[in-house]
């Protein structure tokens, strides 16, 4: 599994597997919503927060453990990491990525892991509208790069490489 650098910084604050990377980019987000409000640029009760495949995961972990209380949220194609997603895609490498991200699978000595970190598992903490997108259209996922699609003829398409933002509403 791929983990960012930063993950061993957190696991020696105490972050099992690879959380401190959730955590990190979570931190991100809170600041910029703080610094941003500080300077009296955006109204915090009106900050959302959107996250594509892997930032959904990041955006799912802000909703269950962030302070801020995000006025809204999407999600699209982000259901990694979550319980549903191991037991349902239950390949090889979807459950090698999530025992390394939460130390261990959902059960045994890595379960408490779990049910602290998991979206699954705090799904009553979350108090902001949602929106879950699942792309594919029925076709299986192909790692090709996702482009949106222009607007107009001859506009150029844009390549989606990392949604992960905060930005008032």
């Amino acid at each position: 599994s791929t983990l960012f650098p930063y993950t061993t910084l957190f696991r020696s604050q105490g972050y099992p597997g690879g959380i401190g990377e959730a955590v990190f980019q979570m931190d991100l987000a809170d600041g910029a919503v703080k610094k941003l409000s500080e300077e009296g640029l955006v109204d915090p009760s009106k900050v959302g927060i959107i996250g594509f495949s892997r930032s959904g995961w990041y955006v799912g972990f802000a909703l269950a453990h962030s302070p801020i209380r995000f006025a809204a949220a999407t999600i699209s194609d982000g259901s990694h990491f979550t319980l549903g997603d191991y037991w349902l895609q239950h390949s090889e490498r979807t459950i090698g990525i999530s025992d390394a991200l939460y130390g261990g699978p959902p059960y045994g000595a890595s379960l408490k892991a779990w049910l602290q970190y998991s979206l699954s598992f705090n799904l009553d903490k979350v108090h902001t509208p949602l929106m879950m997108e699942v792309m594919g259209y029925g076709v299986p996922y192909s790692h090709q790069p996702c482009h949106l699609t222009p607007m107009a003829p001859g506009e150029p398409r844009t390549e989606i490489l990392q949604i992960w933002f905060a930005c008032s509403l």
